[in-house]
């Protein structure tokens, strides 16, 4: 029995949640798992197992830990069948994702998870739930920037993409629950929201942010209008200052560059290999191939047992809060002024306790000054780690015109055009080669130039084999794939602080979410979008989410993986009304083990059967 099937049976038997200590007490006095050391499981290793297994356990806001489907309910997202060494997947590398979780959201009413890489394909059958995720995302980003943050609007910059124009059209439909949750991972902190109905409006009535690597925790949870009570572990605002890697850090870090570089020389040697022909492959310089790669997969193999011994045996301190701070909010005599931002809230409740002198008698603390640097510290890391910005283009990205009006909200190319005009990036700048390289690529032409018309509208004028002509003149599938190209331009552009900006004030590069990139282009253009997405995060970090139909857009995702090795960059989900979500894992050859949903993949072989 592995460990997180050990913590699946003491929940199921239980019929409670549990915290780590009394699931680890269970697993070693009933003896359910062993360690390959023979010590007794500690509880960090309960958390770290439950940490990897988001889509079958939860933490609760005491802590405690839970499965997410109900005591004697089949968790068959857990029970896979191992597969052979050749089809292993390599983990997902951590630093590539972000986990986005709902529940009771639209048509997500149980509590659904999926991990966000930087590129994030949904695919599957029409009505099915995609649009369901970057809906989310797009109304929580709204959320996130607004000055109140006790209340979801939804009328907020971007209420024309999700189109959910009230709370009851936010909660998932049939439940009978009056409130529902997000949650979102960012940088080593979990965030959870959790927003009730009130009367006919959104209002924040639970957060919990977590430190993943400790467990400390801070909470707000709404007792009335104004009221809210606030529990704070103290040592949570020391984690936003980074300590030192530990041993296992380095020796993990070390050991996954060798699995890479490994991973590396047997693609080279299988290259070889394919080029070597029938009549060769007798040859001494083909036998030492093979004997090399036989060499390369044992060393493989030695270093994965190596890397699962480090993650398994590793002695993970125990963090247990020493000092907490409980303290409720009356906010009600600052409803005229109101900056009801959550990481100012916080500031203000706890600037009196932190100058008091009985706090620093308590816990031991002799620097006033000193204390309330830190707070003021950790709440601007907080402002900045629950910076949640994406930003949506939707299939009718663009439209044919002379002339661009700036302020015509119906097509993204407007506004886009409009900001290009005077953030042009400078000529030979990595972005501006990156722009003019995939305009070369997508045959729009070589040179770019947006010009003002009055400060109301603009027009665009493509440079192609030196031949100047209005980007109208161009096919319609050129203004598609310019209007994203331009789009990822200015989120760099934006992203550059002046000599005028700190750290806490720069703007955080967005997820771009785009439905159906692969409008009105070809084949062999629908193609290289992938390796357009692909170079926009190796050269800038942008993220993206695509909504997409394109066989060829993903299967060259695939070719990628293959001649990259680069794990993690791409996910996909296909997204079925009868399964709900779930991935399309890639081997390390870049081809698909699960299968996706009828209509898709075989729908080409199915029409040729036809013809016969």
């Amino acid at each position: 029995m592995t460990l997180h099937e050990a913590i699946e049976l003491v929940l199921k038997e239980n019929k409670r949640p549990m915290s780590a200590k009394d699931i680890a007490d269970e697993i070693n006095n009933r003896n359910l798992y062993q360690r390959g050391d023979g010590n007794p499981v500690p509880t960090s290793q309960i958390h770290a197992r439950v940490k990897n297994y988001p889509l079958l356990f939860k933490k609760t806001l005491a802590r405690e830990i839970a499965l997410l489907s109900p005591p004697g309910e089949a968790t068959s997202t857990t029970k896979t069948t191992p597969l052979p060494e050749t089809e292993r997947v390599k983990p997902s590398i951590t630093k590539y994702e972000n986990t986005l979780t709902l529940e009771n959201f639209r048509t997500y009413k149980n509590r659904t998870s999926i991990a966000l890489a930087p590129v994030t394909i949904l695919t599957g059958k029409n009505n099915a739930g995609k649009s369901t995720i970057f809906k989310s995302q797009i109304l929580l980003s709204d959320y996130l920037n607004s000055d109140n943050q006790l209340i979801l609007e939804f009328d907020g910059l971007s209420a024309h993409k999700h189109k959910i124009d009230c709370i009851d059209n936010a909660l998932s439909w049939g439940s009978g629950n009056k409130s529902f949750t997000i949650e979102y991972n960012k940088d080593g902190y979990g965030f959870t929201f959790t927003f009730d109905k009130n009367k006919n409006q959104g209002v924040l009535g639970n957060l919990l942010i977590m430190h993943e690597k400790s467990g400390y925790m801070l909470s707000m949870r709404r007792l009335s209008q104004y009221r809210f009570s606030l529990h704070l572990d103290i040592e949570f605002i020391d984690t936003y200052f980074k300590p030192e890697p530990t041993k296992e850090d380095i020796e993990m870090i070390a050991l996954d560059e060798i699995l890479n570089k490994l991973k590396k020389e047997r693609s080279e040697i299988n290259k070889h290999i394919l080029n070597i022909d029938k009549a060769f492959q007798g040859s001494p310089m083909y036998i030492n191939l093979l004997e090399k790669k036989k060499t390369i997969n044992e060393r493989l193999k030695n270093t994965r047992f190596q890397i699962a011994n480090l993650s398994e045996g590793s002695q993970k301190k125990e963090f247990e809060s020493k000092y907490q701070i409980g303290v409720e909010i009356d906010l009600s005599d600052e409803i005229e002024t109101p900056d009801f931002k959550i990481a100012s809230i916080i500031r203000r409740s706890l600037l009196n306790i932190f100058n008091s002198e009985n706090f620093r008698k308590e816990f031991g603390t002799s620097d006033k000054n000193k204390d309330r640097f830190k707070l003021f510290r950790f709440t601007d890391y907080l402002t900045r780690a629950m910076m949640f910005n994406v930003y949506h283009l939707g299939p009718n990205r663009t439209h044919q015109a002379r002339l661009y009006i700036n302020r015509n909200r119906e097509n993204e190319i407007n506004e886009i055009m409009n900001f290009y005009a005077h953030n042009e990036p400078a000529k030979g700048s990595k972005v501006d080669r990156f722009l003019k390289n995939w305009m070369q690529e997508f045959d729009i032409g070589e040179e770019i130039e947006v010009v003002p018309v009055q400060a109301t509208a603009s027009y665009i004028v493509i440079t192609d084999n030196g031949k100047k002509q209005n980007l109208t003149d161009k096919g319609f599938g050129a203004g598609q794939v310019l209007t994203m190209l331009l789009k990822i331009v200015n989120e760099v552009q934006k992203s550059k602080p002046s000599r005028h900006t700190n750290r806490f004030q720069r703007i955080a590069l967005p997820t771009i979410i785009i439905e159906e990139p692969e409008t009105n282009l070809h084949p062999e253009f629908q193609s290289k979008l992938a390796e357009m997405f692909y170079d926009a995060h190796k050269l800038f970090g942008i993220r993206f989410i695509l909504e997409t139909h394109s066989e060829y857009l993903i299967r060259k995702t695939q070719s990628l993986i293959n001649k990259t090795n680069d794990q993690g960059v791409f996910k996909i989900y296909y997204v079925d009304k009868t399964k709900g979500i779930y991935e399309m894992r890639y081997r390390e050859d870049g081809k698909f083990i699960d299968e996706f949903g009828s209509g898709f993949f075989d729908e080409s072989t199915n029409l040729t059967l036809d013809l016969f």
